[in-house]
């Protein structure tokens, strides 16, 4: 994974991709994300198993474990990174003179290490491709290790500017420097790195006993594969136990910290570099511009494309365009592709992902946010609109993902939003509004960091206006369980542009544009052999006919003008089908390519249909429709039988 300024947001994005959450390192990303300990531990050691796996003999996976080593300062401002981005980062320096010379101990580009590890970092397992990044321990010079981390991101970007103050190029080369950067997620720390006075710079009682490594360039040098099996104990060692589940435990601490659960400590020098500050020293381009760029709605489709959601071009094209110019509200039934749409659109344009899920429980604070208490005290804790806006002050390209938003008390919850947002054109917002809700409610001792970010920009018009460049909200709407959710009134959806998704219900539009390109995805990605999947391939158009079926409105009680979509399946219903059913043929499970859909089809099904006798009786009538009249008892699907 590569990029410039990467956080712990965006890999929770990719990882939501159908491609990558199954992944063991997307689902130990999400464990630290949601702070589960537990998990954490388990999967962390799951994970180095696999890295002792590939750097067995003959696997040609090549160093697995690397050191990286600086000062204990150095080490603080890595800590403050994460602090605001959830993941902890390390650089150095090399001309195009050094990349030629061979790594050892004493000299040479220690970096080729890290970047063949992360090159050759694969393993097969169970069908999954599981990648397995390096594992780099963190050595404070004079402390030894104090913690260590698996390195999710790196690049390298031909750089004058340097990350620390003593940071220089190599003396053996002259001409233009590069820098190399990675950035791992933590697994474990030696101590806590934010304290109640921000992040700590760690000393000798950080040392994790145990785990050593003497080596002394900053860079990422690999260790001897004679010491691998020690060190990998050593590394099991370190998250077991009561210590072990404590060390787990401050890594998570210093994850949530960058997604609002705790506040992050001010800015230092490298936020400064990263244009992280709350000076806003490195301006992303604003969302007019990237989604302008030639290709990048190309490159939105392709990308859905490879998840195995067949969305129309042209859908995406004005969805685009309108999230170019303000706030969107996607509203359809589940399983059309809204909310992975969104993902994608701020995957693909390298901007940070502020997902929130509405439910009902939702109040002010979640949204906008409010005071709480605190160790006697009371702090104001920033919502997530405030925490995106902060984002957004900080130079930061934002999309805030409301999910689901009308499971949530629309009126309760959003009311200062509409003072904000008198219409979905970015140019008419009045972000300047929201100094008066948060800063007019709390005193400056009380605030979180968002919330200081904010109200020390109260008194810049300029930095208030280009939030609106760099911020975007995405709403979605569920149309279909409307008598579990609450209403939106037209109040709130004027401050939206608002695009309906509505599925075709014609059969060959529907085998041509989803079934047969989900067909193909579908062989592709899990590597089955295609003579086994040959009738599979002949059912689809009985699948086209089936889903057409579903699709179709219908006269309700024969009131003119009233339609019902009874069971309306999106394209992740096709997708899901097509894949469960080729699964089951590949392993044998069922035999017959029509009985693999019909059992993959009720695997995959609406609940609705679960619950309810009319759609229970509808779904019988489409299957006999599509597939014939016999297929029930042919594949065994009647009530009762096996």
């Amino acid at each position: 994974m590569a990029g410039d300024a990467p956080s712990i947001g965006q890999l929770l994005s990719i990882c939501g991709g159908e491609e990558y959450k199954g992944t063991m390192l997307c689902r130990l990303i999400n464990a630290y994300a949601a702070g589960d300990r537990g998990a954490a531990v388990s999967l962390a050691r799951d994970l180095f198993g696999l890295v002792r796996e590939l750097s067995g003999a003959g696997r040609g996976g090549g160093p697995r474990i690397l050191v990286s080593v600086g000062p204990s300062r150095h080490w603080r401002d890595s800590f403050m990174y994460a602090a605001r981005h959830g993941l902890v980062p390390w650089a150095c320096g090399f001309t195009l003179e050094d990349s030629v010379l061979e790594s050892s101990r004493s000299g040479g580009p220690h970096y080729r290490a890290l970047l063949d590890a992360l090159a050759r970092g694969f393993l097969e397992r169970d069908g999954v491709f599981e990648a397995v990044p390096p594992i780099i321990l963190y050595y404070s010079s004079g402390v030894s290790v104090i913690g260590f981390g698996l390195v999710v991101w790196a690049d390298v970007s031909p750089l004058r500017a340097r990350l620390w103050s003593e940071e220089r190029c190599p003396p053996s080369g002259k001409g233009t420097c590069y820098t190399v950067r990675w950035y791992t997620l933590p697994i474990a720390l030696g101590c806590r790195a934010v304290g109640e006075r921000g992040v700590v710079e760690p000393g000798r009682e950080c040392a994790l006993g145990g785990i050593e490594a003497g080596y002394a360039r900053n860079c990422a040098q690999s260790v001897s594969r004679d010491v691998y099996p020690r060190l990998v104990e050593a590394l099991l060692r370190a998250v077991d136990g009561g210590a072990g589940a404590e060390r787990v435990g401050y890594a998570v601490e210093l994850v949530s910290s960058a997604l609002g659960e705790a506040g992050p400590p001010r800015p230092s020098r490298l936020d400064a570099y990263l244009g992280a500050g709350p000076s806003g020293v490195v301006a992303e381009r604003g969302w007019r511009e990237v989604l302008e760029d030639p290709g990048t709605v190309e490159r939105i489709v392709r990308e859905i494309h490879g998840r195995g959601v067949f969305l129309p071009e042209q859908l995406v094209r004005v969805i685009v365009f309108l999230v170019a110019n303000g706030n969107v509200l996607l509203a359809g039934p589940p399983g059309y592709g809204k909310t992975l749409l969104a993902r994608v659109i701020a995957g693909v344009t390298g901007s940070e992902l502020v997902p929130a899920t509405c439910h009902a429980g939702w109040t002010r604070s979640e949204f906008i946010g409010g005071p709480y208490l605190r160790r006697g005290g009371v702090a104001w804790r920033s919502g997530y609109l405030v925490r995106a806006v902060a984002r957004a002050l900080q130079g930061r390209r934002v999309l805030l993902l409301l999910d689901e938003v009308n499971r949530a008390e629309v009126d309760k919850v959003f009311g200062e939003f509409f003072t904000v947002f008198p219409s979905p054109s970015a140019e008419e917002w009045s972000i300047g509004s929201l100094c008066d809700i948060v800063c007019g409610e709390s005193s400056e001792e009380e605030r979180d960091e968002p919330a200081r970010i904010l109200c020390s920009a109260c008194g810049d018009r300029e930095r208030l206006q280009r939030v609106r460049d760099l911020l975007r909200i995405v709403a979605t709407m569920n149309t279909v369980d409307y008598a579990t959710v609450f209403g939106v009134g037209e109040a709130f959806g004027r401050r939206f542009y608002k695009v309906e998704f509505l599925a075709s219900s014609d059969a060959g539009y529907i085998l041509e544009s989803e079934v047969r390109p989900v067909f193909r995805h579908v062989v592709k990605r899990l590597g089955l052999a295609s003579d086994r999947l040959r009738g599979l391939e002949e059912v689809l158009e009985k699948l086209a006919r089936f889903v057409a079926e579903l699709r179709r409105a219908r006269d309700e009680a024969g009131v003119a003008g009233i339609v019902v979509t009874q069971l309306p399946v999106g394209p992740a219903f096709v997708r899901e089908v097509v894949t469960v059913a080729a699964r089951m043929l590949a392993a044998g499970v069922v035999g017959d390519p029509v009985c693999a859909v019909a059992r993959a089809i009720g695997a995959s099904i609406p609940v609705t249909v679960l619950v309810e006798e009319e759609s229970r009786e509808r779904l019988r009538r489409a299957l006999a429709g599509a597939f014939g009249d016999a297929v029930e008892e042919k594949c065994r699907l009647v009530a009762g039988r096996p």
